[in-house]
């Protein structure tokens, strides 16, 4: 078997690799000053390619690849040594067989069904743009931002029209997709790296007492109400988390609810959090504990199985019968400014357990600067 050596010279400490050529003599490769990760990654595969002088067989498809993308320095060494031709047919995958690899993993079944739905959608722009047949090691940087703005491009310059939310999770989900085939070792960097795919921070509205007293209002029956609420003032991820809510996790004589996450269910430890039963939100669980039929399990039956769709239309229909413009983000707006609520009166850390989340998410994603803020500030002497 192959094995690395280090050397250490004036200039520093330099690697070898040391193999058994076909004659059965000890050979070395010096790759001068590498990383460790590097050393370690060629190592892998000129064990491979040793194993293949011993039986004759051809490289294995991700040290076939990964040849085709190295420097011809390194490669010229493999030749020299005789590990490789001096021209090296390797097979690389097309943007299409490497979806279709990626997708038949079994983290890609592990994913929730709006996860992979997410990523079915980005790829489907990303074979759009390139083509199903375009080999990966052809997609360049410059290709991949060129992608990206023909994603934010207008559908009416023939772009795809896309907002900048949208461009980049798709173009987040396209790094996976590429960082998959780095893992692999068929390619050796991720053309993607540079495009932006975080989700954009400051595009929550701060949704006051006021109009959400006014929303609530204007909300039909005891469940309508509780499931504001509970986006509002309890915090939860809407819809998901309040149509799982069952009686049993209405701990009254501690003033508690345990929320199931089907989000964060698959991270060890995060399936469940406990809240508390904030004031705004006592009285609304007693009417709809009221208003529930004898033996009822769930909190809010009838949210139980509807579509994802159904929780915003019962909220935009209200908005429209109070009168009240529509905030951005509607459910998201909601948690955000609870979670911007209560950091101004609990640790960080309390309310991202509350929450669900961590508090450099929070940092990112959901705490706001109000009105209330720069008021305050305005009084200080």
């Amino acid at each position: 078997m192959a094995s690395l050596s280090k050397d250490k010279g004036k200039t520093g400490v330099t690697r070898r690799v040391l193999f058994k050529a076909a004659d059965g003599s000890r050979k070395a490769i010096h790759l001068g000053d590498v990383t460790a990760k590097q050393a370690n990654t060629i190592l892998a595969h000129v064990d491979q390619l040793e194993r293949c002088l011993i039986d004759g067989s051809a490289p294995p498809t991700q040290t076939a690849a990964w040849l085709a993308e190295i420097g011809d320095g390194l490669r010229a060494k493999f030749a020299w040594h005789g590990l490789v031709s001096t021209k090296v047919d390797a097979k690389v995958l097309t943007l299409g067989e490497l979806i279709t690899a990626f997708k038949s993993r079994p983290g890609w079944q592990s994913n929730k069904p709006r996860t992979r739905d997410n990523k079915e959608r980005a790829f489907a722009f990303a074979l759009t743009h390139f083509g199903d047949d375009r080999p990966i090691n052809a997609i360049t940087a410059a290709a991949a931002g060129d992608f990206y703005a023909w994603l934010r491009l207008p559908k009416a310059s023939s772009g795809a029209g896309q907002g900048a939310a949208t461009a980049n999770l798709i173009a987040s989900c396209v790094f996976t997709l590429f960082n998959f085939a780095l893992d692999a070792e068929l390619l050796a960097r991720n053309p993607f790296k540079a495009l932006p795919r975080a989700a954009r921070k400051g595009n929550n509205a701060n949704v006051g007492v006021a109009d959400s007293l006014t929303v609530i209002a204007a909300m039909q029956g005891s469940e309508e109400k509780l499931l504001f609420a509970l986006a509002r003032w309890g915090g939860l991820r809407t819809p998901s988390e309040p149509k799982g809510l069952r009686w049993c996790d209405v701990d009254r004589e501690r003033e508690r609810i345990l929320i199931h996450s089907p989000k964060t269910e698959r991270h060890e430890g995060r399936e469940t959090r406990w809240i508390p039963i904030f004031p705004e939100l006592r009285p609304l669980i007693q009417a709809r504990f009221d208003d529930a039929e004898p033996g009822e399990d769930y909190v809010l039956p009838s949210m139980r199985f509807a579509i994802t769709t159904a929780a915003t239309r019962i909220l935009r229909a209200a908005l429209r019968r109070a009168g009240v413009e529509p905030w951005p983000r509607l459910w998201h707006s909601l948690r955000a400014t609870r979670q911007s609520e209560l950091t101004e009166r609990f640790p960080a850390h309390v309310v991202a357990g509350w929450l669900g989340n961590s508090v450099a998410v929070a940092n990112k994603h959901y705490l706001m600067t109000t009105d209330d803020h720069f008021a305050a500030a305005a009084r200080i002497t």
